[in-house]
């Protein structure tokens, strides 16, 4: 992840992934504020990749949203949760098996 950082390198779905995991050690090691900087910078950079209407903005606002609720932030976590389940009806409709 540092290496990534200091080479400038484009942010790209490797970076991201990258990214995702170092947030899952920093949870199972119970250091949630950088676990809560980092998925807020996955979600920046996947607005910009992607735009706020693609699936993985979607995907990254579920992971964002999971850790509010873990840390017991119930209403911002309510909020991401929403948010993340509209675009996935917008983009797969309501009668999709998934909802």
């Amino acid at each position: 992840l540092i290496i990534i950082k200091r080479t400038n390198q484009l942010k790209t779905a490797t970076h991201i992934d990258y990214l995702e995991i170092s947030a899952s050690l920093n949870i199972h090691t119970y250091n949630y504020d950088e676990a809560l900087r980092i998925y807020k910078e996955i979600l920046t950079i996947q607005e910009n990749r992607v735009g706020k209407t693609h699936q993985d903005y979607a995907y990254a606002l579920y992971n964002f949203a999971s850790l509010n609720y873990t840390l017991g932030n119930f209403f911002i976590a309510e909020s991401l949760y929403k948010k993340s389940l509209l675009i996935s009806q917008n983009l797969f409709g309501e009668t999709h098996p998934a909802f």
